[in-house]
């Protein structure tokens, strides 16, 4: 005849005691899993993007499809907002499978940060600017054939892609959106606008401060790089100055032009902690 003993409280106390010890190790190790899990997805959606507009520079003069350019109620302004695309760029990213929309799977945000793409009227912006855009989860730099950061207002030739068979394989086409807004790195900043495009930055952090991001280049390759070892090459005016957006990506320098590798040491990433 089977006999059952009831737990003492002793014992009971010790089991509960053990299960916590076990959850306490394990949570850790679990949220680390997670966070891999989400660099991996990351960086496979920038492949995804590499291989989409590497085969539509195939069927249209081997130009890429482009970021938005900024035009802030100056038409002199050629500085590329790196994070949105217009409506022809969505439609253009499209057409080869790319699809740009809202509440639904997209390999356009980086999963850190849910909530893009997201759909902007022109009509909302300050400054007199109506052109309609798409607010995407990373910085896309297809089509900018300037840099403009604080050390050239005026802007600088660009070492990023524009036709695809004249990119060096080195040069970045995307990357995570580590960006500095307005001064600060989480959550939405004062004074910056309500949409998601400002949300939850930087991705991938480290106490809330930038460990580096994921990164594509031209020749569809990805890796993630450290964000010392970054550098503020680009971003785009807003109705202040080049000074409210800091935008931060890696890219070989080697190539660079003179004077843009003269500032590089003011443009490195640490300056910006």
């Amino acid at each position: 005849m089977n006999q059952r003993r009831a737990f003492t409280l002793v014992e009971l106390l010790i089991v509960i005691g053990i299960i916590g010890i076990l959850a306490a190790l394990l949570l850790p190790v679990l949220s680390s899993a997670k966070k891999r899990a989400r660099k991996v997805h990351c960086l496979n959606n920038l492949r995804q993007i590499g291989v989409g507009v590497t085969m539509y520079t195939g069927e249209n003069r081997d130009l890429l499809i482009a970021a938005k350019l900024n035009h802030f109620n100056d038409p002199l302004d050629l500085s590329f907002v790196q994070v949105c695309l217009d409506v022809p760029g969505a439609g253009a990213a499209k057409s080869v499978g790319l699809i740009v929309a809202s509440n639904q799977p997209t390999i356009w945000t980086c999963p850190d940060r849910p909530g893009l793409p997201s759909f902007e009227e022109g009509s909302k912006f300050p400054g007199g600017q109506n052109v309609d855009q798409w607010d995407i989860g990373y910085q896309y730099l297809g089509g900018v054939s300037k840099w403009y950061n604080p050390a050239f207002l005026d802007g600088i030739p660009s070492r990023s892609p524009v036709r695809l068979a004249q990119a060096r394989s080195g040069w970045c086409l995307a990357a995570d959106t580590v960006m500095k807004i307005d001064g600060s790195w989480a959550g939405m900043p004062v004074g910056a606008r309500s949409t998601p495009v400002f949300e939850k930055l930087p991705p991938h952090p480290a106490s809330g401060r930038p460990s580096g991001g994921n990164q594509l280049f031209a020749d569809a390759s990805g890796q993630w790089i450290k964000f010392d070892r970054m550098y503020f090459l680009t971003t785009w005016k807003t109705a202040m100055s080049y000074n409210q957006r800091y935008c931060f990506f890696y890219q070989d320098s080697s190539d660079f032009d003179p004077a843009l590798q003269q500032q590089l040491p003011s443009l490195a990433a640490p300056n910006y902690k």
